[in-house]
């Protein structure tokens, strides 16, 4: 789309999660979208990298998702108000995309954040989301 190339480095062997596919599904194309758009707008092509990975963060263990593209970057001042309702750095945006993302996200007690903005290089958003851990309780450990 756009002229965009999506790349996938996508980890085979990921722990379950408590997840709605449908919200994921969702959360995961709003932020390939928007990505897709803002790359469009400032070059008319390039590239975006989705990457998957388990890991330990900030003492708890996620899946995460890594989404960076090459495009114009996100601004700092625009930084806290990317999330919110009716924010939009484009024209004809709506300011729901991000802002439903994380709503679903949060939702399935995952996270949304940009990692990275560099203007003029590009932007790293990830996604985290809790693993499914058993419990000693109902004996599947």
């Amino acid at each position: 789309m756009h002229h965009v190339e999506i790349f996938a480095d996508l980890e085979e062997e990921l722990p379950a999660t408590v997840a709605v596919s449908s919200w994921l599904e969702q959360a995961f194309v709003n932020v390939m979208l928007n990505a897709i758009q803002n790359i469009h707008l400032s070059q008319g092509g390039g590239e975006l990298d989705v990457q998957s990975r388990f890991m330990k963060h900030d003492g708890a263990l996620a899946i995460q998702v890594l989404f960076t593209d090459n495009g114009p970057g996100i601004h700092g001042q625009h930084l806290e108000h990317i999330f919110d309702l009716g924010f939009s750095t484009r024209q004809e945006g709506t300011g729901l995309g991000l802002f439903t993302t994380r709503g679903l996200v949060e939702a399935m007690g995952g996270k949304i954040s940009v990692c990275e903005s560099v203007m003029l290089v590009g932007t790293t958003f990830l996604i985290e989301l809790p693993l499914l851990v058993p419990s000693v309780e109902d004996g599947t450990q």
